[in-house]
């Protein structure tokens, strides 16, 4: 089994690169945020009529609010790590690591484990998620603001530093590709 996981700042591209290996190359996708909704949903933290960057602050504020319920950093990456276990896919990618604890847990539970950062420039994030969030009504200085909460709070610098390697997704949809084919080939014969 090879595990990649996923890590970067909001808008740098990591559903992209999780899309791309789960159409191109066949890998089950899980992703932290789908399972933190599950439980702020259970919270009543979302609201159907939440902008896509209401709800993930809301997703935000709900896992620190369950992480600290449990007094663990990696609550969630034990559900995924759970599910994956007993589905037992042979190649899988989860998108959204936010912290060294959740690292740690897959590295010890995966032989095969893989995290990639993906990188993008800030202005370049903001357009994205303008693009994708007609209702997004954060100027660009606070959206640099979360960049910096994510580097405090989380510690999305240390992410970087854990990572097995960096992708950059500043530069077009077709160099981000050819960046997940060499990778994707480089661990030919794990996967």
């Amino acid at each position: 089994m090879i595990v990649i996981g996923l890590a970067g700042y909001a808008g740098s591209g990591k559903t992209t690169v999780a899309e791309y290996l789960k159409h191109r190359y066949g890998f089950e996708t899980y992703t932290f945020s789908e399972v933190i909704e599950r439980e702020a949903l259970k919270m009543g933290l979302l609201r159907e009529t939440q902008s896509i960057e209401e709800k993930k602050h809301a997703l935000s504020y709900a896992g620190r609010i369950i992480r600290e319920r449990y007094g663990r950093r990696d609550v969630f990456a034990e559900i995924i790590a759970n599910e994956i276990a007993e589905k037992s896919p042979q190649k899988v990618c989860v998108d959204g690591f936010r912290s060294v604890e959740e690292v740690n847990l897959f590295r010890r539970r995966f032989e095969n484990f893989l995290l990639l950062f993906v990188h993008a420039e800030p202005r370049v994030r903001y357009e994205r998620r303008k693009r994708q969030d007609k209702n997004m009504r954060i100027t660009f200085e606070e959206f640099l603001r979360r960049d910096e909460e994510d580097k405090k709070v989380i510690g999305m610098d240390k992410m970087r530093e854990m990572a097995d390697r960096i992708i950059d997704n500043s530069n077009g949809i077709e160099k981000l590709r050819d960046q997940i084919d060499e990778i994707i080939r480089s661990l030919e014969g794990k996967c």
